[in-house]
């Protein structure tokens, strides 16, 4: 998944728990693996590799992932790709 990168959303970790939300309801995720590219990509997106449970309708059309850490994070969700 793809986030913007800024100075809220580099506070997210590797191993934070976070929601995702959207039309296919709600779904608590893990993140497994974060990557901030530079020159690669588009200028300015985060890459969050995420590990979840929930169902995998409950990742479609998501729209904004919320991180409850030192503080409230919450960020539109750019683009999702289901790994198979």
């Amino acid at each position: 998944m793809a986030i913007a990168r800024n100075e809220e959303t580099a506070l997210i970790p590797e191993g934070a728990s976070v929601v995702l939300s959207g039309g296919g309801g709600q779904a608590d995720c893990k993140v497994f693996l974060r990557v901030d590219p530079e020159h690669v990509g588009p200028a300015g997106r985060t890459y969050l590799h995420l590990r979840t449970q929930a169902p995998w309708y409950a990742m479609e059309e998501v729209e904004t992932l919320q991180w409850f850490g030192s503080r409230l994070v919450q960020t539109p969700v750019l683009s999702v790709e289901r790994l198979r």
